[in-house]
């Protein structure tokens, strides 16, 4: 089909044959630092299915390559919301008048002080999740 790339056809791929098939979601891409830089090829695309199905019979049971996909989107997506939590705990606090520490890292970019004009004004880079995602996935 005209249009449809690699993770378009997996998730449409992946509905009917799940024990074969994994959405090749980013976040899923990410976890497995031996995949490399994020791509949407096809060679991109066996590779990835490759190592979750791999995952998949490592961890056994009912195990399959979109159920491995699957969870670490989820795991992905908690870890958002933890992050977003924590931020709004440190930002609580502050707002209070307590003594709290700022990872200026993990804050969302609204919340940093603006850059001067000769400073490159690039938003922070969440490194947090990618590590708990890549050492979850070992």
């Amino acid at each position: 089909l005209s249009g449809v790339g690699a993770a378009t056809a997996s998730a449409i791929l992946v509905t009917s044959w799940p024990e074969d098939v994994a959405m090749m979601a980013d976040e899923a891409l990410e976890a497995d630092p031996s995949l490399g830089k994020r791509q949407y090829s096809l060679s991109h695309l066996h590779r990835f299915l490759e190592s979750m199905k791999k995952k998949a019979k490592e961890l056994g049971g009912a195990w399959t390559p979109a159920a491995v996909s699957r969870a670490l989107w989820t795991a992905s997506q908690l870890d958002d919301v933890q992050q977003t939590r924590d931020d709004n705990t440190v930002l609580s606090q502050k707002k209070r008048g307590k003594t709290a520490t700022i990872d200026q890292k993990t804050m969302p970019p609204a919340k940093h002080k603006k850059a001067s004009s000769s400073e490159n004004s690039q938003p922070p880079v969440r490194t947090r999740r990618s590590k708990r995602l890549k050492t979850a996935y070992k």
